[in-house]
């Protein structure tokens, strides 16, 4: 059968001490042999490797995506303007309030 995954993949396992990343050295079919940063070792099938591996352009797209994130600088909102004290500004449109109405107890009004 023919090697599908080449030397140098990367593969994370999780074991009872911990995940554990390790990188396929060679292939003789139908394993391929797994040496752990550890450097234990351990021959896995090609299910295995797939189901294991690390997914490089993934890991990488994500890790830059954190790296943007932690160089870039929180937006700064923009500073209010100052609008005269009979207008409102409400989701960029500035208005003027209606007039207040006078109450019923304060009226003129003679029966």
């Amino acid at each position: 059968k023919k090697q599908k995954f080449p030397d140098g993949t990367i593969v994370e396992k999780e074991f009872d001490a911990g995940v554990f990343r390790g990188e396929v050295k060679f292939y003789k079919a139908p394993y391929y042999r797994v040496v752990y940063s550890d450097g234990d070792q351990e021959d896995m099938t090609e299910r295995q490797v797939k189901y294991h591996r690390v997914l490089v352009r993934a890991a990488r797209v994500k890790n830059e995506m954190k790296i943007e994130a932690a160089q870039s600088t929180p937006s700064k909102a923009p500073e209010p303007k100052d609008i005269g004290k009979d207008e409102m500004k409400v989701e960029g449109l500035t208005t003027t309030p209606p007039p207040t109405l006078p109450s019923a107890s304060s009226s003129n009004t003679v029966i």
